[in-house]
């Protein structure tokens, strides 16, 4: 059967099949788009701060432009960081990134009371002299150095084995534990802690155990809190606390035990 066709509408059908056309390649662009573009902006990704500073325990979001960067920290410990957001845990230096963009943050103390020891396991005795000049010198044998303190810390020992540091000591005043507390929380990891009394019942022990937060630093720290309960002679002197810092190189005070600690200088006197 023959149909007519009325060749006057052979420009509109012809119109019509090319905006068809063109729609729906249209659609497809446009799907590549959105594609295309959030792959770009995940390697697009732009991170404005390049440094920070922050106390322990503050936080600060970072400013970004791109698509859900992965947030990494090169230290925990030190710095965190989530969906740009960054939160200062402990004292120290570290680097955060977005994706590979680098951002360094310094974590610096709120609480600063107390004057740490020289740390440093090479040094002599007189590298220590050096350093503590300041310092009132008020017992020296072969083998330890003992200075009077300033300010919250009573007293600064160094204990040496063959001329080199093995140990420092600082003695604080045991109504200042919580502030001692607080301060080594700031910059160090809360790793353990025990308690028992001596064999010889002379007294009891709590031995807090603190880790560096950089294993780099050598450092392993025990607050070290002795009950003394032998007899004086009055009874304000049969009880009384002595409260130490105790540095060690890295993982040596975890080992000592109670009858250990007992042998550290008493800064009361």
């Amino acid at each position: 059967m023959k149909t007519n066709f009325n060749l006057k509408y052979l420009p509109i059908l012809l119109l019509g099949a090319v905006c068809v056309l063109f729609s729906s390649c249209g659609d497809d662009d446009d799907d590549d788009e959105v594609v295309g573009s959030s792959d770009s902006a995940r390697l697009k990704v732009t991170l404005y701060d390049t440094s920070i500073k922050l106390k322990v325990g503050e936080t600060r979001k970072l400013s970004y432009t791109g698509y859900k960067p992965i947030w990494t920290s090169d230290n925990n410990y030190i710095a965190s960081v989530s969906d740009g957001t960054v939160k200062a845990q402990r004292v120290g230096t570290t680097t955060v990134y977005a994706n590979s963009h680098e951002c360094q943050v310094v974590v610096e103390p709120k609480n600063t009371l107390f004057a740490e020891p020289y740390l440093n396991w090479e040094a002599s005795m007189e590298d220590i002299k050096t350093y503590m000049a300041p310092y009132d010198l008020i017992n020296e044998t072969s083998h330890a150095l003992v200075y009077q303190g300033e300010g919250y810390v009573l007293g600064y020992q160094y204990v040496f084995d063959d001329d080199v540091l093995s140990r420092a000591i600082l003695g604080v005043n045991p109504s200042d534990e919580e502030l001692l507390s607080e301060f080594l929380a700031e910059r160090y990891i809360l790793a353990g802690s025990t308690s028992g009394n001596y064999d010889d019942g002379s007294g009891q022990y709590w031995l807090t155990y603190y880790a560096s937060v950089n294993i780099d630093m050598e450092i392993d720290v025990v607050l070290s809190r002795f009950e003394d309960e032998s007899e004086g002679e009055n009874e304000s002197e049969g009880e009384r606390y002595t409260l130490t810092v105790q540095y060690y190189p890295w993982n040596w005070g975890r080992s000592f035990t109670g009858n250990a600690e007992k042998r550290v200088i008493d800064f009361m006197e």
